[in-house]
């Protein structure tokens, strides 16, 4: 077949996988149960994809994402829940506030640590900044917190992904990838009623994680290990760390404990048994890869291991799927205060509600206390973090023949704001900020789309897209005190969402030519099926002049290993010199030994190559 056919079926092709995304927007469904989606082709044209599993809506092993047909509100108990004599819920605020524009309430003037905005408490050179960011399922696989982490690092810097769970609720996120030996277990509050653990001492992710182990030999002896490394679209800055810290408590027995990087094993310590939590630390240096083997008799509890750097951002990311944000007063008060002081928290945002929309009512005060309660357990244990609540975000069903928001979603949202009003704190309307009503079918809409198709998560481009609108509004470098609480109006943001869906992205020279360790030319990319089509069409105008063919074939490929592998592709220009010059050589030699003496050095070098970048990496990291 000549080239400019194969070009016409791929264009066919194309067109037939493609195109129906465009005229439907929703699964074509077959029979109940079965629907067929159609693959998009509009995502930003940047040569790079921009999710990192094929759906948006991520799935544990065991439970599902409470979406817009079922939420797992009865996990977690919002009409009663149990709390300290000292959390009894207040009526009134215990401070005067000034309430400000667009929902925000806190007095910026009054408070030094905010007196010139948001932006002072992540300015750069003065040390860590550490944000806690707490969520239901809108913020699992790191959406939001990501692109929150990012923006914050053009000018206040850090390194590392924060706190992580060693079992986490989905192993691979935007950010990392953790893996773990057989017999691991996580426990929260759920696992206390069921007698699965006997305390609740969980600690600020709300759980904690235990591992059976695996006998190895030694007489009561058991190991089991965990290893943490950048997913594929994980940034730079996340992708590099400087420092571990493991939190743990409650260990019986001593506890060996091995720390490997990419360049091998970086120490070897021993646990004393302790009942109270305790930190363990160790300087990393730079590293991108983590393992950790543990050997003993028993596991400790391990509240969270996090991966940082000693200066800048660090941006924790703490789902909790089905939760409605009450687990705090759940937890007795000095183990949280005890782990909140290790860990120093300046900001913390709780960002919850989705899970509170299937329980329709009129009144939500019920709610409003619990969050209150919630709030001022915090500001007890953290008196010198901001805290700020972020409004649910907009929430679909379908009601008759027609997709609409639930209209309870405002009533939540004023709850959250009186909540936040009454314990003196931020709070930012994420609602509003989308759009208001109805905003999660305009976001579901975009190009990409900015919701998934459950009318209830957002995507990770949406997450995205909140995370910037909250740096606008709230970490703005330079802002003073009155610009700090002013958030733009809701039909501002619409009209913002509504311009950009209409304008094509825009996309510069540079990124099409230069490679990006974040976001690399994959193979599974809708960047990939471009960068082919318009290959194989210049190739099918060039085909018939052999020199010409040739040179464009040869950068075409250097372009394309580039963009996927970045400086590597100087391993195929080494490879092809290489090649090249041995060919010519062995062609001019007249004697059969010096022919093979030139045969076995190109596979020295070619062989030699592939076996260093590809298999040294086993040895580094203990074959798992």
């Amino acid at each position: 077949m000549r080239p400019y056919k194969t070009f016409l079926v791929f264009l066919v092709l194309m067109v037939l996988l493609f195109g129906p995304s465009y005229f439907m927007s929703e699964p074509l469904r077959i029979a109940p149960g079965i629907s067929v989606s159609w693959p998009e082709l509009s995502q930003e044209l940047s040569l790079w994809p921009e999710t990192p599993t094929g759906s948006d809506t991520i799935h544990d092993a065991d439970t599902d994402i409470p979406g817009a047909d079922s939420h797992d509100t009865d996990n977690h108990d919002i009409d009663s829940h149990d709390t300290d004599s000292t959390d009894a819920v207040n009526t009134d605020a215990d401070r005067p506030v000034k309430k400000r524009p667009g929902g925000f309430l806190y007095d910026f003037s009054d408070d030094a640590k905010l007196s010139g905005g948001l932006d002072d408490i992540v300015r750069g050179g003065t040390g860590q900044c550490r944000i806690m960011y707490y969520g239901d399922s809108q913020l699992e696989g790191d959406r939001i917190t990501d692109q929150l982490r990012r923006e914050l690092r053009k000018t206040a810097g850090g390194r590392g992904p924060g706190l992580l769970s060693p079992v986490p609720l989905v192993p691979y996120t935007r950010t990392t990838y953790i893996k773990n030996s057989p017999g691991w277990e996580k426990y929260d509050y759920l696992s206390y009623r069921k007698g699965r653990i006997d305390h609740r001492s969980l600690g600020p992710l709300m759980k904690v994680s235990r591992f059976s182990g695996v006998q190895d030999g030694a007489e009561g002896e058991k190991t089991a290990w965990l290893s943490v490394e950048p997913s594929r679209f994980a940034d730079s800055l996340s992708a590099v760390y400087n420092k571990l810290r493991l939190f743990y408590g409650r260990l019986d027995d001593t506890l060996i404990i091995n720390v490997s990087t990419g360049a091998g094993v970086l120490s070897r310590d021993t646990l004393v048994p302790v009942s109270a939590e305790s930190e363990y630390s160790v300087t990393l240096g730079a590293a991108d890869y983590l393992k950790l083997e543990f050997t003993g008799r028993s596991s400790p509890d391990i509240y969270g291991l996090s991966l940082e750097s000693d200066s800048g951002v660090i941006v924790d990311n703490i789902p909790g799927r089905g939760s409605a944000g009450l687990e705090f007063t759940m937890v007795p008060r000095d183990n949280l205060a005890r782990l909140y002081g290790m860990l120093q928290p300046d900001m913390i945002i709780l960002h919850y509600g989705l899970n509170v929309v299937l329980n329709i009512s009129s009144d939500y005060r019920y709610y409003e206390d619990g969050l209150y309660s919630q709030v001022k357990r915090l500001q007890d244990i953290c008196p010198d973090a901001v805290i700020m609540m972020v409004g649910l975000t907009d929430m679909a069903h379908r009601d008759g023949n027609e997709i609409i928001s639930y209209k309870n979603i405002p009533l939540i949202r004023d709850a959250q704001k009186r909540a936040a009003e009454r314990a003196g704190i931020l709070f930012w309307d994420a609602w509003e900020a989308m759009g208001g009503e109805n905003s999660i079918l305009e976001w579901s809409r975009r190009k990409p789309a900015l919701a998934a198709s459950d009318y209830t998560h957002l995507t990770y481009a949406g997450g995205a897209e909140l995370a910037g609108l909250m740096v606008h509004d709230l970490f703005r470098p330079g802002t003073g005190s009155q610009q700090a609480g002013n958030v733009h109006s809701g039909d501002t943001l619409k009209a913002k969402v509504a311009a950009q869906s209409d304008k094509a992205p825009g996309i510069t020279a540079m990124q099409i030519i230069t490679y990006d360790h974040g976001k690399p030319l994959l193979f599974t990319g809708t960047s990939f099926w471009i960068l082919l089509f318009f290959g194989l069409m210049i190739y099918s105008l060039v085909f018939k002049k052999p020199l010409i063919r040739n040179t464009y074939l040869f950068l075409f490929s250097l372009f394309f290993y580039y963009k996927s592998g970045g400086v590597f592709f100087f391993l195929l220009i080494i490879s092809t010199l290489v090649d090249y010059t041995v060919g010519l050589l062995i062609h001019s030699a007249r004697r059969k030994s010096v022919k093979r003496l030139f045969v076995f050095f190109s596979l020295l070098v070619n062989l030699g190559m592939l076996s260093y970048f590809k298999y040294t990496g086993f040895f580094h990291r203990h074959s798992e």
